[in-house]
């Protein structure tokens, strides 16, 4: 399917041109839990939830985050 004349003017309104492919999403991301104030970090290729940071964390999302960085560093460094 073709850009239109529209489209590609939208785009360049946002200063996306229609030929630039969208960046790589990292592959360890950061959820909320189910439980209020819980974080997972999740591995998106397999579905499953790595680490919990719960509880017994001070900075949940911050520690989640950092955990998620490092798993993202971990995994590009094997590719």
């Amino acid at each position: 399917m073709a850009w239109s004349t529209n489209d590609e003017g939208f785009l360049r309104s946002l200063r996306i041109t229609a030929d630039e492919p969208a960046p790589s999403s990292p592959r360890f991301v950061v959820e909320p839990g189910v439980i209020d104030g819980e974080f997972h970090v999740v591995d998106r290729e397999k579905r499953f939830k790595d680490h919990i940071f719960g509880k017994g964390w001070k900075n949940r999302r911050v520690n989640a985050e950092d955990f998620a960085r490092q798993m993202n560093e971990k995994h590009k460094a094997k590719t």
